[in-house]
This record gives structure tokens, C-alpha cells and sequence, in this order.
């Protein structure tokens, strides 16, 4: 029987040190003991950023004490409020705290998901996870460096937030009869689980694609349609979604999906499947946060924001469209085609609306706590960013959709990015126009709309103006022998690149040999 390989963050194996090769240096190629050049390039280099430094300490205290006195700060520093970046769309939504706090306790007493604890958890989590690792690394399926890993030694604690939802309607259109909701979300960077999260993310990730329904992003949605053609007359485009879903997740369903599917598409082990069900059961079963003086447990679902919860939401709803969907006689009768992104479904339906009624309340019922919210349209319908209609010949096309209540969040140009960053972005956002815009003169009005969304965020007309012929194309320029210095992002990082700059001509003197 062949050895099962350990898993690990490095192989040991594909390593080596210098000093192995038993190499003997030249001593025409020994580098010289000083390179006084180079030395007094620092030092001109090093003075000029110390003055650098003054005026940027001066100029920075300058702003903070506009910003400690403008409107923001004064609506910041008001303690019965709440400022918090919207759930989608870019927004900053102001809440009052009353209501924020009134928000998440009404979804803390939801007992069947989250459950107080009188105490931070957080010692016998810590010993379970290195029960665990022991155990794993006594069978040699993982290595020691995994080990340490898993074994965080400095964690932090996860915080329990929310994040509110600006949508201002409802499925059927009409205005929302009760308050907006919020996105719950626990802060588990860093946290004690967060290791196992990203091991275990790493395991399934890459198996994702294989679900039957998967779609990777827009793009492969957009390159999928085309290959239905022309539609039979009388079909509806319909979308579906699952509320919260998550949290709806039972373990028990979880678990079990996650194993079938590793089953069907791996060669793993006995040991290499027990040790992902059981990373899968500590990630799940010990979810916990703190909010103020009290601790919980999550009981129910995953938590948003750990790192293994968009495949393993991917790997559940696959095992639930092959216990409910596919087998299901309506959808084999009518359904053209079926896509999903992670909880968000596309499919064409060709039956009746009583028909899609009955198969949509047949999915509600199929699991306990798993519901679907649907949109459907004979003529055209929204789904992720883009609008697909039905034309009159049976065609589909596909346009740009933004929410009403999305705002323009593209990085302004004042920001301390690269240039090269701020230069990219009017043209990737161009080519995403083109992708997804079918028709030329809705094109065309999307790149306008396009470039004065770009001008309201300072960028000027040079970045917007033609692509570049090479580029476009798709060829590229060679790439110019230079010498590239990496700095972290900070307003004055122009400054620092003019005090190089300055003093170049020393090294250009002592070194004309370089390029």
C-alpha cells in the first residue's frame, strides 16, 4: 500500500540550504567589503527624508485637526450613534445605537442559533484543538509545521457585529413592511479556530468547481448562456436565493454533505477524511464571540466571516439539489437550465407560474429552517451584476445591473496607491463593460456613464481616454531593465521618490556599466 503523504504548510522534501551545493566563490565575483557610493547615496537619501519627515508630521497634525473639527468628526464623536459600511452596495449607513443594540439582542434570542455562555471558552477550545493535532500528527497525516499552525498562540477573541442591509423593497416589489435587516457577522481573524478555518478551506476550495451547478463568477454565468441558443416561446427567467443561509445550515446536514462529496470526488484516506470531518466539527461546534460582558456559542449554521464558509455553503447547496432539485419531476419537466453562485440560482423555466409556485413551496419545505426567496420575469430579470432580458427572436442579452441603492465606491484618485493601480482601474472596469454589455449602443452609454463615475472620483481625462492599441490587443511591451523600490503606502510617497530621484547621479557616476 503507498504511503499517504503529510499534509503541511512546506514540504521538507523540496527544500534546500546554500551551503548544501558545497560551492566554491570565485574571487572575481566576491562583492567588495564597502560600496562607498552606495553609502553616500543613503545618507543624501536618509537626510533628505528626515526634512521629509518634519513637514509631513506638521502638514498630518494640520489635517487631523480639521478632521477633529469638520461635520464627520462631530457626527462621529456622537455616542447615540452608529456609523457602519452598508452590507452591499458601498453605502454608509447611520444608525442610531438604540436601535443598532435593539437589532442584535432580537438576534441573539434566537435560541435555536446562538446560546449564552456564562465564560470565555476559550482554554478548552485551545486544549481540543491540540488533542487534535496530536492525534493527526501521531499518524503521520499531518507534518509539525501544520502543527504549530493550527495551534494558534496569540488568538483573539471573535466579536459579534452586524452590518445593515439597504435594500428597500421586498421580493414582490412592494415597500418593506418591517424594519431593514442586518448581516450578522462574527470577527474571527486571528481567532482560535481561524487556522483550522483556512486549513480546511484550503482542502475544499479547489474540489468547489466540481459541484454540478457551479459558477465561478459573471463571466463564466455570461459564457454558460450562450450556449442555450435561441428560447422556446413562453419561458420565464427566474431567480432564487436562500434566506440567511449560513446560519440555516444544521451540523448533522453539514457534515454529512462535506463527506459524500469527498467521497465521490477524492482518493482521501480513512485518517485524511477524519481529520477533515474533524476540523469541520470543531469549526462548527465551536463558534463563539464575545458582545460586551457576555459570551455564545453559534449552535446553528456557519459564521460569516470564517474562511471555510463560502465552499462548504457551495458543498451543502450541491447535496441539497441532488436530495431535492434534480430529482424532482417539475424540475425535470420544465427547468432549461440551472446555475448557481453559491446561494444564488438562475434557472429558465418552461412550465407554468402554478407550476414554479408548487416547486418553489416543495424546496421550502424539503429542509427544516432552509427557506428560498424567488423573482421571476418573462421578460427580463437581475442576477449578481447583471440584467438578462428575452428578446423578441428568443435570443438572450445581457446588460450591467447596479442596485438603486448601490453608491460609486471606485478608489478615488487622491489615494496613496500605486499610479499603476489608479491607471488599471478605468480600463478593467471598461473591459468588464464589454463582457457583460451585449448590445453596442447600451455599450456605449455604459462606458459614458462609465468614465463620468471615474471623474466624480478625480480621475482625469488622460486615464480615461483610448486604450492603448498594444494593450487592447492584448500584446504586450517588453519589459524595461529597472530597478524597483517597494515602500508601504503613505500620501507622501511621491516626496520619497523625488529624494531618490535627487540623488541618483551618484550611483549613475560610480556604476555606468548598469543600466
Amino acid at each position: 500500500m503507498a504511503k499517504v503523504p503529510t499534509w503541511g504548510r512546506a514540504s521538507s522534501q523540496s527544500s534546500f540550504a546554500l551551503k548544501d551545493l558545497n560551492l566554491r566563490i570565485p574571487s572575481s565575483f566576491q562583492p567588495p567589503r564597502t560600496y562607498n557610493p552606495v553609502e553616500t547615496f543613503i545618507e543624501f537619501v536618509k537626510k533628505d527624508i528626515k526634512k521629509l519627515l518634519r513637514v509631513a508630521i506638521y502638514v498630518l497634525n494640520i489635517i487631523c485637526r480639521l478632521k477633529n473639527s469638520g461635520p464627520l468628526q462631530s457626527l462621529k464623536a456622537r455616542k447615540e450613534l452608529i456609523i457602519k459600511p452598508a452590507d452591499k452596495g458601498g453605502a454608509i449607513v447611520v444608525l442610531d445605537r438604540t436601535y443598532y443594540m435593539d437589532e442584535i439582542r432580537s438576534q441573539l434570542r434566537d435560541t435555536n442559533t446562538y446560546l449564552p455562555i456564562s465564560s470565555n471558552p476559550s482554554f478548552d477550545i485551545a486544549r481540543e484543538i491540540r488533542h487534535l493535532t496530536s492525534h493527526y500528527v501521531q499518524l503521520g497525516i499531518i507534518d509539525q509545521k501544520l502543527v504549530e499552525f493550527l495551534n494558534n498562540q496569540h488568538p483573539v477573541i471573535p466579536v459579534f457585529y452586524t452590518l445593515p442591509k439597504t435594500t428597500s423593497k421586498n421580493c414582490y416589489g412592494s415597500e418593506a413592511a418591517r424594519p431593514p435587516t442586518s448581516r450578522p457577522i462574527v470577527a474571527s481573524t486571528n481567532s482560535l479556530l481561524s487556522p483550522l478555518a483556512i486549513t480546511l478551506d484550503k482542502i475544499l476550495s479547489p474540489l468547489v468547481p466540481l459541484t454540478q451547478s457551479y459558477l465561478k463568477d459573471t463571466t463564466h454565468f455570461l459564457t454558460s448562456l450562450r450556449d442555450l441558443g435561441v428560447l422556446p416561446k413562453g419561458c420565464t427567467l427566474v431567480t432564487m436565493d436562500v434566506n440567511s443561509l449560513y446560519t440555516s445550515i444544521e451540523h448533522q446536514n453539514g457534515m454529512e454533505a462535506v463527506k459524500l462529496f469527498l467521497m465521490q470526488h477524492t482518493d482521501f484516506s480513512n485518517d485524511q477524511m477524519a481529520f477533515c470531518r474533524d476540523l469541520l466539527s470543531l469549526i462548527l461546534t465551536k463558534i463563539f464571540f464575545f458582545l460586551r460582558t457576555s459570551f455564545f456559542f453559534q449552535i446553528k449554521g456557519t459564521a460569516m466571516g470564517t474562511n471555510v464558509a463560502p465552499p462548504y455553503a457551495n458543498i451543502f447547496m450541491d447535496y441539497f439539489e441532488k436530495l431535492f432539485v434534480y430529482p424532482h419531476v417539475l424540475f425535470t419537466a420544465h427547468t432549461l437550465y440551472w446555475k448557481r453562485f453559491i446561494d444564488d440560482i438562475f434557472f429558465v423555466w418552461t412550465g407554468t407560474s402554478e407550476d414554479l409556485f408548487l416547486f418553489h413551496n416543495d424546496l421550502n419545505s424539503s429542509i427544516s429552517g432552509l427557506s428560498f426567496t424567488i423573482h421571476s420575469d418573462q421578460h427580463s430579470i437581475h442576477f449578481l451584476d447583471t440584467t438578462i432580458t428575452i428578446m423578441s427572436n428568443g435570443t438572450l442579452e445581457s446588460d450591467l445591473y447596479v442596485k438603486t441603492t448601490d453608491r460609486n465606491s471606485l478608489l478615488l484618485y487622491t489615494s496613496s496607491h500605486p499610479s499603476h493601480i489608479k491607471k488599471a482601474l478605468p480600463k478593467s472596469q471598461h473591459d468588464r463593460i464589454n463582457r457583460i454589455v451585449s448590445d453596442p449602443e447600451i455599450r456605449s452609454r455604459r462606458h459614458r456613464e462609465m468614465d463620468n463615475k471615474f471623474k466624480s472620483r478625480g480621475y482625469p481625462n488622460r486615464i480615461l481616454g483610448p486604450v492603448d492599441p498594444a494593450v487592447q490587443s492584448g500584446s504586450r511591451r517588453p519589459k524595461s531593465q529597472r530597478l524597483v523600490f517597494v515602500n508601504t503606502f503613505h500620501p507622501f510617497n511621491f516626496q520619497i521618490n523625488r529624494c531618490i530621484l535627487k540623488h541618483w547621479n551618484v550611483l549613475q557616476r560610480a556604476y555606468p556599466q548598469v543600466p
